[in-house]
């Protein structure tokens, strides 16, 4: 009886062994699973994010001022000119050509309904009259005209810098984005040799205006923060 009683233990035993042998098998497929699993899901979740990420960092809006052209100091710009602000309210009928002082305007005369707000950027195809703009100044708005010679090149860093500006203009909310891209019409006036762009603010005491060589982006954002929106004669127009 012994012997049988030692050859039940020894069966129970190697039965035991091999259960635990089975479940540690188990165990050991579980976590493989579980670990694919894990790879897969985070893989997926990665390629899922990536786009994003991407659309982010893509995003103009995003994007460092310097990103957009070349550095203030390679722009070959003018120091800022500064001149009587004149023309407050002085609203003239649609159609007719107001003969400014300066190729572009920092301030003046201008038609009673200004361009729209929504719009931040412009080509020559699709552009307000120069007249119209110049009631966005009045507005508070800054204008960075630009030469439409150099559009073939630029279109698409000017839309961007329009993107840019529109959430970066200044800090006082009532008066942030207000900046709008667009074309000067050089049939009203030729802009200084070398210079394709432009940049004009209408201030209560006085106008701005800068002529640059080259687009920076650093040159507009020190521009807009040099002469806040604020300090135009009708700040809170739309």
């Amino acid at each position: 009886m012994a012997k049988k009683s030692q050859s039940s233990a020894d069966r129970r035993a190697k039965i035991e062994e091999m259960r635990a042998q089975q479940r540690s098998s188990e165990r050991r497929r579980t976590m493989l699973v579980v670990t694919a699993a894990v790879v897969i899901g985070g893989g997926l979740v990665a390629a899922a994010a990536i786009p994003l990420v991407r659309q982010t960092l893509d995003d103009p809006a995003n994007k460092d001022w310097a990103e957009f052209g070349v550095t203030a100091a390679d722009a070959s710009c003018d120091d800022v000119q500064q001149e009587p602000p004149s023309g407050e309210a002085d609203h003239r009928p649609d159609g007719e050509v107001i003969e400014y002082d300066a190729a572009p305007p920092a301030t003046g005369p201008h038609y009673a309904v200004p361009a729209p707000f929504t719009r931040k950027f412009y080509t020559p195809d699709d552009s307000p009259e120069v007249e119209r703009l110049v009631h966005n100044l009045e507005h508070g708005y800054a204008v960075l005209w630009y030469d439409p010679d150099v559009l073939g090149e630029q279109e698409q860093t000017l839309r961007d810098l329009a993107v840019k500006t529109a959430e970066s203009d200044d800090t006082q909310e009532a008066t942030a984005g207000k900046v709008i891209v667009a074309p000067w019409d050089t049939g009203r006036g030729e802009l200084p040799d070398g210079m394709s762009y432009a940049l004009t603010r209408w201030g209560a005491e006085q106008g701005y205006r800068q002529y640059c060589g080259e687009l920076s982006g650093e040159v507009v954002r020190d521009f807009v923060e040099a002469h806040p929106s604020s300090d135009a004669p009708e700040p809170f127009g739309a």
